[in-house]
């Protein structure tokens, strides 16, 4: 009998070893007073790296109360990595990446519209400076990072086009398919699905000095002005996603003209 329960002992003890190295607390825990008690006096708090196998990994913001783990899945995020793709799938957004290895701890990263390197893929920590790419993987723009945070956006070359125009000395304007209507509401969509965690409510309004090409398509040379701190980034990758417009005229050619442009953010949740 004492065998028996030294066995069952031994295999339980191996096996809390291996569920114990699975999950890793990546930033150190917290205890603090809870003043409304809803938890109770005191509760943990802490994110988690649990390792699901050896494709998925998730990160996860968890409170402990009373031996219960409670999971905050607004802020958590599941990474699936396979031979040439990575997936970053939170609550509202899947992000799709194809990596690269370089050499050791070193990738290139790369989706629709940007391309990068970084040292980490699960965490994906965006640092320094992403290519920001257009239909024709020409680099007209960069986005700049620190420790994953959008810091600053850099425009093209001038020598991107050899003419461009102002609004106002074309014969007909760049529409956007369904007009400016459409348009914004392109955006909110996209920002509305696309941002990892929305608070109660974004309002605002961001202005972008923008090119638009004789294909149509958007480049943007720099965000001017943001009103009530509109998330930038996601405006960003926002007008990148949008479709092509009817490119502007001059003479009865298509011709590249420079424009600002609003972008009114409305977002409720």
């Amino acid at each position: 009998m004492k065998n028996y329960l030294l066995i069952v002992f031994s295999i339980f003890f191996n096996l809390s070893i291996i569920i114990a190295q699975d999950t890793i607390f990546v930033e150190k825990k917290l205890v603090y007073p809870d003043d409304a008690n809803y938890w109770g006096n005191y509760r943990k708090y802490s994110l988690e790296q649990v390792n699901i196998d050896k494709n998925q990994t998730s990160f996860e913001y968890v409170n402990y109360y009373k031996g219960k783990r409670y999971v905050n899945y607004e802020e958590s995020k599941l990474y699936t990595l396979n031979d040439s793709t990575l997936s970053i799938k939170s609550k509202r957004n899947t992000e799709i990446w194809q990596y690269k290895k370089i050499e050791k701890d070193f990738y290139k990263i790369e989706n629709k519209h940007v391309v990068g390197y970084v040292n980490s893929l699960v965490p994906l920590i965006k640092e320094v400076f992403f290519d920001v790419l257009n239909s024709k993987k020409d680099t007209v723009g960069t986005i700049v990072y620190k420790q994953n945070k959008y810091i600053d956006y850099y425009p093209p070359i001038p020598t991107l086009f050899t003419k461009v125009y102002d609004i106002d000395s074309v014969d007909i304007v760049p529409k956007y398919p369904g007009g400016n209507f459409a348009l914004n509401k392109d955006i909110n969509e996209y920002i509305s699905t696309h941002k990892p965690i929305i608070e109660n409510e974004i309002n605002g309004k961001i202005f972008f000095v923008v090119f638009i090409d004789e294909t149509g398509e958007l480049i943007i040379k720099h965000p001017i002005s943001n009103i009530y701190n509109t998330d930038t980034e996601q405006c960003i990758y926002a007008l990148l996603s949008l479709k092509k417009f009817k490119p502007a005229k001059k003479n009865g050619k298509k011709v590249v003209v420079e424009m600002e442009l609003p972008i009114n953010i409305n977002i409720f949740e």
